[in-house]
C-alpha cells in the first residue's frame, strides 16, 4: 500500500480553497471592514458598530426581518407538499409520469418569467380576478399584490408553485435507492400508509429533507 505524508492531500485542496477564499473571503472581509466605517466616496471616519445600531433601529428593517420570517413559512409548505406528491407518484398511479413532467415544468421557467407571467395574473384587473368575476365570485376577487394584507402570501405561493417541482423529483429520486424491505416488514406488521410515511419513508429522507429545505 502506497504511504504518503499525512500533509499531502491538503496541498491537493489547496488551490481550491485558495480560489474559495479570494472568491468569497475578501469580498466578505471587505464589506465587514467597510461597515465598520462611515463611507463619503471610497473611504470614511472609523465609527465601530455605529451602522449596525443604526439599522437595527430602523423600522423599515424591523419589517423587512418580519416579513422574511413570514416567507420561511413556505418552506415546510412546500416540503410537505413535494414529499407527499412524490411519494404518490413512486406508488405509480396512473400517468404518473405526466404529472411528474407537468409538475416539474415551473421549476425551469426563468424568474423573470413567472414573475411577468404573474403579475399579469395577480393584478386587480387580471387573468384570475376577471375569471372570478365571469363565474360569479366577485367576492373571491383582491388585490393580490397590491393589498400589504395578501401581496406577502400572494408571492409566497408563487414560490411554492415554482420550487415545489424541485422537490418532487428530488424526493422520488431518492425513494428509488430505499430500502423496500422496510416497507414490506411495516405492511406486515400492520401499519398503515400514513404511519409508514411517517416512521418508515420520512426518517430515511432525513439527509434529502435537510438538503431540500437549505438549498
Amino acid at each position: 500500500m502506497l504511504k504518503t505524508h499525512f500533509l499531502t492531500p491538503y496541498f491537493y485542496l489547496l488551490p481550491a480553497a485558495a480560489l474559495l477564499l479570494f472568491t468569497f473571503g475578501y469580498p466578505l472581509a471587505s464589506v465587514f471592514y467597510f461597515s465598520m466605517h462611515r463611507i463619503r466616496g471610497v473611504s470614511g471616519p472609523f465609527i465601530g458598530f455605529e451602522n449596525f445600531l443604526q439599522v437595527f433601529k430602523d423600522t423599515t428593517f424591523h419589517m423587512a426581518a418580519a416579513h422574511n420570517l413570514q416567507l420561511l413559512i413556505a418552506v415546510p409548505i412546500m416540503t410537505a407538499i413535494a414529499l407527499l406528491i412524490a411519494v404518490l407518484l413512486h406508488e405509480r398511479v396512473s400517468g404518473w409520469e405526466t404529472y411528474r413532467t407537468i409538475l416539474f415544468a415551473p421549476y425551469i421557467l426563468a424568474i423573470p418569467v413567472v414573475g411577468i407571467v404573474f403579475n399579469n395574473i395577480l393584478q386587480l384587473n387580471g387573468i384570475l380576478n376577471e375569471s372570478l368575476r365571469s363565474i360569479g365570485l366577485r367576492f373571491l376577487a383582491g388585490d393580490w399584490l397590491g393589498s400589504a394584507d395578501l401581496a406577502l402570501w400572494s408571492v409566497m405561493g408563487v414560490i411554492i408553485w415554482r420550487e415545489v417541482g424541485f422537490g418532487i423529483v428530488l424526493f422520488q429520486a431518492s425513494l428509488l435507492s430505499l430500502n423496500e424491505e422496510l416497507q414490506d416488514a411495516a405492511k406486515i406488521d400492520g401499519a398503515g400508509w400514513w404511519q409508514r410515511l411517517f416512521y418508515v419513508t420520512i426518517p430515511q429522507l432525513r439527509n434529502v429533507i435537510e438538503f431540500f429545505c437549505s438549498h
